[in-house]
């Protein structure tokens, strides 16, 4: 079993469009949910600095939430973690049910086995980050 934060044969995924546009466009499996949490992130950060010197978005993304395609988001202010849902999963078969997209052509895919949400997953930090004077 492994960790993963994100695969398309989660129950009730949102993202299955994307999935399914990569597979028929470009014969490609759909992997890039952490970069969309990146940009949604940064820009989020952009726009509540209403600025793009880094300092200023690295501070308005302190405690930062939004909605992702594995579910909220958060970045964590004390460390700058990104906090969300942990799914553990069995690398398995396609069986057309709970495995219905491969992710490594052309039969095997990740199951769910468990979602563990971003409360019971985030663990407590000890870092004492330096942020740079505003």
């Amino acid at each position: 079993m492994t960790n993963e934060k994100f695969h398309p044969n989660v129950a009730g995924f949102p993202g299955v469009q994307y999935t399914e546009y990569m597979k028929k466009n470009h014969d490609e499996d759909f992997h890039a949910v952490s970069i969309m949490n990146t940009v949604s992130l940064l820009r989020g950060g952009i726009v509540a600095a209403k600025s793009t010197d880094s300092v200023e978005v690295a501070l308005a993304m302190e405690g930062m939430k939004f909605a992702s395609l594995a579910g909220e988001v958060e970045m964590r202010e004390s460390d700058h973690q990104i906090q969300q849902p942990l799914f553990v999963s069995t690398w398995t078969k396609v069986n057309g049910k709970d495995v219905k997209y491969a992710q490594e052509k052309p039969i095997y895919g990740w199951k769910t086995n468990q979602k563990i949400d971003t409360y019971v997953a985030s663990q407590p930090t000890s870092c004492d980050m330096k942020r740079p004077a505003r």
